[in-house]
């Protein structure tokens, strides 16, 4: 499938889709959060992602919930996490979680100045 099709269909408002399209874009969702669960869950890739392993629940009931500000932090706080949720579309199918993550970035980069 087509990646400015599926931006397409992230970036217009759900009222404005077609059926086809929502449960497209609700299955492709799905399938994404499901990898990005898939793998965190691994315990290898957990103990090289995060310092703090005790955070683990809160971080899979977050994506379980798509709790977006639970799952900035825990991007923001891991490099391998924020490349793992790259990598399986998380930022392209929740742009509004993309744009919490960049002005952090940004914001962090600023006060280094």
């Amino acid at each position: 499938m087509p990646n400015h099709y599926l931006a397409r269909l992230v970036s217009t408002p759900p009222d404005q889709l077609k059926q086809e399209e929502r449960d497209l874009l609700h299955t492709w969702k799905n399938a994404i959060y499901q990898d990005v669960i898939h793998t965190t869950q691994k315990t290898y890739d957990w103990l090289l992602m995060f310092k703090d392993k005790q955070n683990m629940p809160n971080l899979l009931r977050a994506l379980r919930r798509r709790d977006l500000p639970t799952i900035a932090q825990a991007v923001q706080s891991s490099p391998r996490f924020y490349t793992l949720c790259e990598n399986c579309g998380l930022f392209d199918v929740e742009p509004l979680l993309w744009d919490m993550v960049r002005s952090d970035r940004q914001e962090a980069q600023a006060g280094r100045l």
